[in-house]
Formats: structure tokens, sequence, C-alpha cells
């Protein structure tokens, strides 16, 4: 059968359907009740353009008109390709993409589920285009709904293209699965996109993936590239503690947090970081939550430890990505999942193939949630500091008797022995924090006694020295009032060690006249972010005790009372006004938040 001639004197693939042949006039209504029908010959047309034929009006007049189609009408158009997929070729590429930008997801179930069988079909006849298909699916994760009809409309798109993947992985689950993982990272907004909507709902859409993609790595694929995403946000944000100073915005803050909120033009990007973040990680913890309460709490540890390993443990000061580990620990009543935790970590810790940097992350880490999470009881703290301490005097013992023994607190050099360094504060800073539960009872104070924390400090390594002080200070307090161990001796000899030496050169970490300090951080310091903040809280410990009031030196006639929580200006204002004493405020008015003990919070 031979096509229509066209007007012009062409071979057109359209006819036209008059008014009372169209069975579906009110489903366009924008074209006044005339539709075109597929063309008889689409066969004919895709064979003579595979064999080298120049018909391109033709295909373009088809993907015109198609995409001008309804309802019913645009099944039948569907249907016309259904019977001739077997010649949509690698060679019509370009007319199979147009037609894959039909507007079709928010059309009625009838159009969806044509569509979804076409897009199965293509790519199980063609794999070839498993690619382009999965990436104009998933570009439909980027919202741009703005008024309330079209977010409700948004929610049956999305629901669309999950079961749009779904159909496709169904017929190529290993090209699917690839090309999934590859383009959830490509399609991805901005990080810093100023529609905060937009990123948060991308976020809930990839993350709804693991729950068909299938085995776990995938699904710890599809983790990797979202909590990839919320380190690159936690390491955007301003680190210093800037966040009591933003309390006067407060109101306005919480009008931007609600998801379907239009652009927020008026915020820095660091704000605008803080919100993609925070939004986030509300979403994280409730998937969290879900898959938890759902009965799968061992393969998500698993999974959560995975990224944890990869993304958070190696990236220094994060501030809020952690707390997702930490969220879930929290959920697990039997608190098997925190030792094993603290195992994990332990075990890294004494790994000799375990780069330093790592193995003092891990020491930090053990401490800051034995210090801060609420669902870690005293015996299992008591039980790895014992561990803890026992490595650091192992460590001690075997340098005792070394080259330049009795003048080794001079040179302290926490670039070799980090671990070390980083182990004696994590034990200052879990006894400090939590020194009130240790003394409660005689038993304990035998404990504490036992741990010979004399010998860490009088060490030749000088840890005292290195360690930061807010933590010292606070260590050396408490230990003195329970009369464990004394360090004011130590503190003011390190104080001369430090002062200026007129004419002297110095190094950093090997000489006299500059202090040296641990680089470190506590990482399950204050949550900061607002919106997700009720996630963390009711199982997090703030710090209760404060320093000695009678132990603080130089506190004299200007301090009437003891302040019921600590900080690190509470501390340095008890430090002689010597030039290192001024070096140590100057430094640590620089800690960023997750640098600093937290003692006030």
């Amino acid at each position: 059968m031979s096509a229509p001639t066209t007007p012009g004197g062409g071979v057109g693939i359209l006819r036209r359907r008059s008014h009372e042949e169209s069975p579906n006039r009110s489903a366009s209504p924008r074209r006044s009740g005339v539709h075109f029908e597929p063309p008889p010959n689409l066969g004919e047309i895709l064979v003579k353009y595979n064999q080298g034929g120049n018909n391109v009006i033709e295909l373009e007049g088809f993907i015109t008109h198609m995409r001008n189609q309804r309802g019913t009408a645009l099944i039948a158009w569907l249907q016309s390709l259904q019977e001739n997929i077997v010649h949509l070729k690698p060679k019509l590429e370009h007319f199979v993409l147009s037609t894959l930008h039909i507007p079709w997801i928010g059309q009625e179930k009838a159009v969806v589920s044509a569509f979804k069988h076409f897009l199965a079909n293509l790519v199980s006849a063609h794999s070839f285009y498993t690619k382009p298909i999965t990436q104009m699916l998933l570009r439909n994760f980027n919202s741009k709904a703005k008024s309330d009809e079209e977010l409700d409309q948004e929610k049956l798109v999305f629901v669309n293209t999950h079961e749009a993947l779904r159909g496709i992985l169904a017929v190529a689950p290993l090209g699917a699965k690839q090309s999934i993982l590859h383009y959830v990272k490509v399609t991805m907004p901005f990080m810093l996109i100023r529609i905060p909507s937009v990123h948060t709902k991308y976020i809930e859409n990839i993350i709804h993936l693991t729950g068909y993609l299938g085995s776990e790595e995938e699904r710890v694929a599809i983790l990797r590239i979202v909590v990839d995403r919320l380190v690159q946000l936690d390491a955007y944000l301003p680190k210093m503690n800037e966040y009591e100073e933003e309390d006067d915005n407060e109101e306005n803050e919480e009008e931007l947090f609600p998801l379907e909120r239009p652009a927020v033009t008026q915020l820095s990007d660091a704000e605008i970081a803080r919100v993609n973040l925070d939004q986030a990680m509300v979403v994280m913890f409730q998937y969290i939550t879900q898959r938890y309460e759902s009965g799968d709490a061992l393969p998500l540890y698993s999974d959560l430890l995975r990224v944890f390993e990869l993304y958070i443990l190696p990236t220094y000061a994060t501030g809020h990505v952690q707390f997702l580990l930490f969220h879930f620990l929290t959920l697990d009543a039997s608190r098997k999942f925190t030792v094993c935790f603290l195992d994990w970590l332990w075990r890294k810790f004494q790994s000799p193939n375990t780069p330093q940097i790592i193995r003092q992350s891990t020491i930090a880490y053990m401490a800051s949630l034995m210090a801060r999470g609420k669902h870690v009881d005293i015996d299992q703290a008591a039980s790895y500091l014992e561990k803890i301490v026992a490595w650091i005097h192992a460590y001690i013992g075997a340098r005792d008797g070394g080259a330049q023994s009795a003048h080794d607190y001079k040179y302290v050099d926490p670039k070799a022995h980090g671990p070390f360094y980083a182990a004696c504060q994590s034990t200052f800073y879990l006894f400090a924090f939590r020194h009130q539960e240790f003394v409660q009872s005689e038993k304990w104070l035998v404990f504490l006694r036992g741990l010979n924390f004399s010998t860490i400090v009088t060490a030749n390594l000088n840890p005292l020295r290195v360690c930061l002080p807010p933590v010292v200070k606070n260590f050396a307090a408490i230990a003195r009032h329970y009369q464990l161990v004394y360090c004011d001796t130590i503190i003011e000899r390190n104080n001369r060690i430090n002062l200026p030496i007129v004419g002297g050169l110095s190094s950093l970490g090997t000489g006299e006249g500059k202090p040296v300090l641990l680089d470190s951080f506590f990482p399950f310091d204050p949550y900061m972010l607002k919106l997700s903040k009720e996630f963390v809280t009711s199982n997090y410990r703030v710090y209760q005790g404060a320093m000695i009031e009678s132990d603080i030196e130089d506190s004299d006639e200007e301090d009437e009372g003891e302040p019921e929580d600590m900080d690190v200006t509470d501390i340095l204002g008890s430090l002689p006004k010597t030039p290192s004493a001024l070096h140590d405020q100057n430094v640590l008015n620089q800690f960023m938040y997750g640098s600093s003990p937290g003692f006030k919070v």
C-alpha cells in the first residue's frame, strides 16, 4: 500500500482522521477533536531508513504527531511502534530517543501502562536502548512541582517511574542495574541547588531504588552515592561553630525547611548546603528506621558499615553524616550492634596494616561514641577503656630505654606516634566525660586506680603536651580531685617548653617554643542541624559535669560560682596568662565544630 501524498507533493506518513472517525475526541481537547491515526506503512518507512533512505522528514512527522496525542489515541501509536519494534535498530537511535520524550508519565493509567510495556519490549528486543531509557526515567526524579496540584501529580510521576524501572529490570537485569548505578549519579541535582525540595525528593527516590534493585552490591552502591553526596554537603558547611550566631534568624529558617518551598535565593551557598543536608539527613534517618523496624537490621548494619568505612571514616571532621550509624545503633535495644561496631573499630585501630590517620580516627570514634551514646552503658565503656589503656601501657613499655629517653618529653612527634597520642586523648576524654558514673562506687574507683594513669601522663612521649588543652585540663582537674593522678607539674613544665626562645629555631613537632596539638576531632560532638536533630537528641548524652571548682587554678575572687557547663573558654580562663597559654587560646578560638571536645553541650 502506498502512502498518501501530502499537499506539497511529498510522501506523507500521516492520515488525518475525520471528526466522525475519531472515537476519542475528548482525549485531546486541545486539538478540538481532531487527531491522526498512526501511519499504516510505518514498517516500510523504518525499513527504508535502515537501508539508507533519506526519509527523515517522514520520521520527524511521525514524532511530531505522536507527541500531540493523548489517551487511547496515543496508545494506538504506541501499538504501531510495538508491531514494528524489530525495525528500531541502532541506526534509528535519534528517532527512538525522540519517542522517549513524549509526555506520557503523567497521563492516565492505560497510557502509562502501554508506554511501560513499550519500553520493556524495546529493551528486550534491543539492549542498546537500555542506557538512554534508564537515563530518561531517572531524570523524572528531578522535582519541578511548585503548586499543591503539581505536587500531587508529581507523586504519580514518581510511582510510574519506579514501576517502569522495575519493568526494565525484569527484562534486562544486568544491563539495567549497571545503567541505573551509572545514571543515578549523573542525573543527581547540583548539591547547592536553591530549591531544596528538588535535592530532597531525588534522594528519596534513589533511596527507594534499594528496595527492588536486588543484590546487596547494588543496594550498597546506591547508599554510597547518597552518603558521598551527604559527605560533600557536610564538608561544605562552615567549620566554625556559627550556629549559635544564627539563632536570631531561626524563624526565617524554619520557613525554608518544608519540602515544597520554592527557590531560596536569599541564602548563601553554605546555608543552602545546610538546608539540603538537613532535609537529606531526615530522609536517611527515616530510611534507617524503616529498614530496622521491618526486620532488616543485620543487612542494614552491614550496608552502613561498608559505607562508613569507605566514605565517612576517611573524611576528616564531618559533623553530621556519621550520626546515621549512631542512629542505627540507638535503635538496637539489645546493644549487640554497638558491641560489634566497637569491636570493629578496635580491631581496625590495632591492625598495623591500617593507615595511621585512620587509626587515629577509629579511636576517636570509639571514645566519642562511648562518651555521647546513652545506649553505651558504663560496663561497656569500662571494658573498652581498659583495653585502650592496656594498649597504651604496652606502647610505652616498648619504648622504654630507647635513645633520648630522658628528654623525649621535649621532642614530641604526633606524626610518628599519632595512634598513641590519639589513644591517650581518647582515654582522658572518655574518663572526663563519664567520670560521674565511674566514681559512684568503690568498685569503680578501684578499677580506675588499676588503670595506672600516672604511668601514662609521666611517659617520655609526653601526651599531656600533645592532647588538646580542654581535654587535658578537664582530665587533670577531675583525676586530681579523686586522687588518681597529679598532672599540674607536667602541665606547667609543658607550658615552659612552649615559651618562645629568642633567636632559637623550632619546627612543628620537634623543638621547643612551639605548642604541638594532636590533629584530631570528636566525631559525635553536638548535632547542629535543626530539622533532623530530633532523630538524635533522645539518645544523646550531653556533658553534665564541670571541672571541680577547688581544682581550677587561678579562678580566684573573680568567679563567685561554678558554671554548670564546661566551655573551652571556661577551661582556658584558668590558664596562666603565659605566651603559651595565649597561643592555646588562639588555637582553640579557631576550633571547628567536630574538632572540640564538646564539654559545653
